[in-house]
């Protein structure tokens, strides 16, 4: 199954709550502090607050290894102990992207995350916050050029805040071979 399947392309922000696929044209709309609709600004703050106060009751981490995996072209977190539906998990704007270079376009990839500096990781480094509030842009290093991802509240449940920088390598598997990009 592909995206193009569903009349939407790589650059729309795509959404499915199971039922049906839900796509916003990047190209025509770019969400930004002066044009977001009050009520996803509600939703955005709502969602991380809620996330940051799960996250703490769950017991924050500073550092974790979580899996990533694709089902049916779309991206998803692995989170342990997320109590908030699947589709609050989805990676997209960005870091579908990445998670495809990270797993040289596989179906899964295994991350070890870091919010300190470690010898043989890379880093993601903050950028701003999203426009409704639900999390952060972030920087990465793609292909030898940088690349923007945007990582939702749900970041806040992991890590208990937004951080300055989120240091990363492949996990329990060995690194794959990012040649197709």
């Amino acid at each position: 199954m592909s995206i193009s399947r569903f009349g939407a392309s790589l650059s729309d922000l795509c959404v499915s709550n199971g039922e049906g696929l839900y796509c916003l044209n990047l190209k025509e709309y770019k969400m930004t502090q002066k044009n977001v609709h009050p009520l996803h600004k509600i939703y955005g703050t709502l969602k991380s607050t809620a996330s940051k106060a799960a996250g703490k009751i769950a017991g924050n981490t500073s550092e974790l290894t979580m899996r990533f995996y694709k089902e049916r072209f779309l991206w998803y977190a692995d989170v342990n102990g997320w109590p908030g539906p699947k589709n609050m998990l989805l990676m997209v704007d960005g870091a579908d992207a990445f998670l495809d270079y990270l797993s040289g376009n596989g179906e899964e990839v295994t991350l070890d995350l870091s919010l300190d500096p470690k010898a043989g990781y890379e880093v993601l480094n903050y950028i701003h916050p999203h426009p409704a509030g639900d999390g952060a842009y972030y920087m990465a290093e793609m292909n030898g050029r940088q690349h923007k991802l945007w990582l939702c509240g749900v970041t806040e449940f992991v890590f208990g805040y937004m951080p300055e920088e989120v240091w990363y390598k492949h996990g329990s598997r060995p690194p794959i071979s990012n040649e197709s990009n």
